[in-house]
């Protein structure tokens, strides 16, 4: 049956709007600059959360009419010290004289607070070459609670000796803030859409229309996972642990202040240094001497049996080729007086 003209330009009118609102929320949402890639998007049903009172959010909204109303300010600029969106991270770097104990250890005091492993390496005792050994050392790369990582960095450091800590923060406020005002847009438009479509009756309409939701609900799961991720990175903080195996811990010592204590650190440099050279001297003798005292009589063993079957005779022979041949004639030299005869 052929449809009134009455009705379809109101329909007509709904889908050229939604179709400029798509290109509009596409745009915004890919200046946000939220950095979730296709392949991390959600398939999980999205629920529309409730209207919320986001006093300042600079975001743009549907009006009943199918209008667009623009906020007044960002909600990111005027969120409290409680509403910011901080993404701490702290590294350690340890030395332990009980290696297995110690990687033990922090793995448990990482489960016990409520965080877990994103990565564990293990590494050393080289045997690239006989006889050789390397300190073990790890990495490990936990999560923790945020409200917990300063007691779990200060149990952990309790184990080992601390060489160095570090620690940042990383403020996403502005964007995580950006993210959910595109993300209550594609919402609102996505229940325009809805509404309209279940008022179209013309195929092209319907098909234009299901287009249009689909890229809408596709920004929607988009955006969804970049918060899930952003809140998981808010809520659980990064703790990067390096840990190494010595025999002595390198304990830091303040610099000598008076004569007598700069004379006595270098008279104690100094026997260490020459300690340092007697134990290589005695090293030296004791596991690489008699290697090459082997090298060099296998060498000039090498050397004499060549000398003695090969390159003798050949010097041999050429002196002897030498006597053999015929004495080469005296020269001759003319007087200049002398003249020769016609």
């Amino acid at each position: 049956m052929k449809q009134p003209k009455r009705t379809r330009i109101p329909i007509l009118s709904a889908v050229l709007l939604a179709a400029a609102l798509t290109l509009l929320t596409a745009c915004g949402s890919s200046s946000a600059g939220y950095g979730a890639s296709s392949a991390a998007v959600s398939t999980a049903p999205v629920e529309a959360p409730e209207a919320r009172d986001m006093a300042g959010m600079s975001a743009s909204r549907l009006t009943a009419d199918g209008g667009i109303e623009m906020a007044e300010e960002g909600a990111a600029g005027n969120a409290g010290l409680s509403d910011r969106k901080i993404v701490r991270r702290a590294g350690l770097s340890l030395e332990t004289k009980e290696f297995d104990t110690a990687v033990t250890e922090i793995v448990r005091i990482v489960t016990e607070a409520g965080g877990y492993l994103d990565n564990q390496w293990v590494g050393g005792v080289s045997l690239y070459e006989r006889g050789s050994y390397s300190a073990r050392t790890a990495e490990i790369n936990a999560r923790i609670p945020a409200e917990r990582l300063d007691e779990v960095a200060n149990s952990v450091g309790g184990l080992c000796n601390v060489v160095s800590k570090s620690e940042s923060t990383d403020d996403i406020t502005d964007r995580y803030y950006d993210t959910e005002a595109h993300l209550n847009t594609l919402m609102l438009q996505e229940e325009r859409l809805l509404a309209i479509l279940e008022k179209a009756e013309k195929l092209e309409d319907v098909i234009t229309l299901e287009q249009a939701l689909s890229e809408t609900r596709y920004e929607i799961e988009t955006l969804t996972a970049a918060m899930k991720r952003m809140d998981g990175q808010v809520a659980y903080s990064y703790l990067d642990i390096d840990l190494t195996e010595v025999v002595d811990y390198n304990l830091v010592e303040g610099p000598p202040k008076t004569f007598g204590e700069k004379l006595s650190a270098s008279f104690a440099r100094s026997g260490n240094k020459i300690a340092s050279a007697l134990e290589d001297v005695l090293f030296f003798i004791i596991e690489d001497l008699p290697a090459a005292l082997l090298t060099l009589a296998f060498w000039g063993a090498a050397f004499f049996l060549f000398w003695k079957l090969i390159l003798r005779r050949i010097v041999q022979r050429w002196n002897a080729r030498r006597e053999q041949l015929p004495p080469a004639p005296a020269p001759s030299y003319d007087s200049p007086d002398q003249k020769k005869e016609p």
